[in-house]
C-alpha cells in the first residue's frame, strides 16, 4: 500500500502542536521529536536545518538513505521528500525550519552560497567541529532564552536576527567543507545551473522571460528548465519569481522610493500590473505591504 505524504509548511508548524517551542508565521523552532518514526511521508514546503545532539537517526531523503550521528547536521531544502524513520533511543536533536523567503532574506547576499552548497552540491549531510557543535547549542540556548521571554519589545527581530548569525555560520562551513572534499569540480550541467544562479543575483531588472535567461547562457529554454527542475525541484520561471519578490520585499522595506518608483525599478511596465502582481502574491497591495514592514522597521517613505 502507498505511503501517503504530507506536505509539511511553516502554516503546519504552529505554537498549538506540542512538538513546536516557537512559531512567528515564518520560522518554526522544534527541541526534540520522539516519536518522528511515526510520521508517514513528509514533502516539505521549507527549508529545515536539524543537528543531532544524542544518538543517531537513519532516514531516506528522496531515495537516498541518509545517517546522522552526533554533531551531524542535516540541511533540507523545499521540495523534498523525507520517509523511513529510525531513531535511536537516546537521540535528540535541534531542528530550524524556515520559510524560503525567510531564508533567502536573513542570508540575502549569501543566499547563493547556501543554494549553491544545497542544490548544486547536495551537500545535504555534514559534520560540525566540536567547538562549531557548541556554538550551534549556544546560539539555540540564546534563541530560546529569547523565546521564554514572550513580553520583550523585538523578540520576532531579535530572534531572527540570530538565526541570521547562526545561518551564516552554517552556510561557512559549508563552504569550507567543499573546498576540503573538492567539490568545486562541477559537472557541465552543475556549472550551467550555478551560472543560472549567478546571472539571477546580477541581473537588473530581474524580471525577464526564461528564454532571456537561456539565451545569455548559450542554451535552450527547455534544457535550462531539465536543469533547473534535475536539481532544485523548481522551475526557472519559480527561480525567477522568488528572486523578484525578494527584490519587492526589500525594496518596500528598505528604501525610500515610492511605489511607482520601485514598479519601474524592478522591470513592470505600469504601475497597475504591479499592483496586480503583488497582490496575486502577497494577497495585499504594494502599500498595505509596505505599511506592514513599516510597523516591523520604521523607516523614511515617500509614499
Amino acid at each position: 500500500m502507498k505511503k501517503a505524504i504530507v506536505e509539511v509548511g511553516t502554516d503546519l508548524l504552529t505554537v498549538q502542536n506540542p512538538l513546536v517551542d516557537y512559531h512567528d508565521g515564518e520560522v518554526a523552532i522544534l527541541d526534540n521529536v520522539k516519536g518522528l518514526q511515526n510520521i508517514d511521508s513528509m514533502k516539505l514546503d521549507l527549508d529545515a536545518v536539524i543537528l543531532c545532539t544524542k544518538g543517531r537517526i537513519q532516514l531516506e531523503k528522496g531515495v537516498h538513505p541518509l545517517l546522522l550521528h552526533e554533531n551531524d547536521v542535516i540541511v533540507c531544502p523545499h521540495g523534498v521528500i523525507l520517509d523511513n524513520y529510525m531513531i535511536s533511543p537516546d537521540f535528540e536533536c535541534k531542528i530550524l525550519c524556515l520559510s524560503e523567503h525567510i531564508m533567502r532574506q536573513l542570508l540575502r547576499a549569501n543566499a547563493k552560497t547556501w543554494e549553491t552548497s544545497v542544490y548544486i552540491n547536495r551537500q545535504f549531510v555534514f559534520t560540525l567541529e566540536p567547538e562549531h557543535a557548541e556554538q550551534f547549542q549556544l546560539y539555540y540556548a540564546l534563541i530560546r532564552s529569547k523565546i521564554n521571554h514572550k513580553q520583550m519589545t523585538y523578540q520576532k527581530e531579535t530572534i531572527q536576527s540570530l538565526l541570521q548569525a547562526l545561518l551564516l555560520d552554517l552556510t561557512a562551513t559549508m563552504q569550507q567543507n567543499e573546498v576540503s572534499k573538492g567539490q568545486n569540480d562541477l559537472s557541465h550541467k552543475k556549472q550551467i545551473f550555478q551560472q543560472f544562479l549567478n546571472l539571477l543575483t546580477s541581473t537588473e531588472p530581474k524580471r525577464q522571460t526564461v528564454r532571456y535567461y537561456a539565451s545569455r547562457l548559450n542554451i535552450t529554454p527547455k534544457y535550462l528548465s531539465n536543469i533547473c527542475k534535475e536539481y532544485s525541484d523548481k522551475s526557472p520561471l519559480k527561480w525567477i519569481e522568488q528572486y523578484v519578490l525578494d527584490d519587492i520585499r526589500y525594496d518596500l522595506k528598505n528604501t525610500d522610493m515610492t511605489i511607482k518608483e520601485i514598479a519601474n525599478h524592478l522591470g513592470f511596465c505600469n504601475l497597475a500590473f504591479f499592483g496586480s502582481f503583488v497582490r496575486h502574491h502577497f494577497g495585499v497591495s504594494p502599500k498595505y505591504l509596505r505599511c506592514k514592514y513599516l510597523a516591523e522597521t520604521p523607516i523614511k517613505s515617500k509614499d
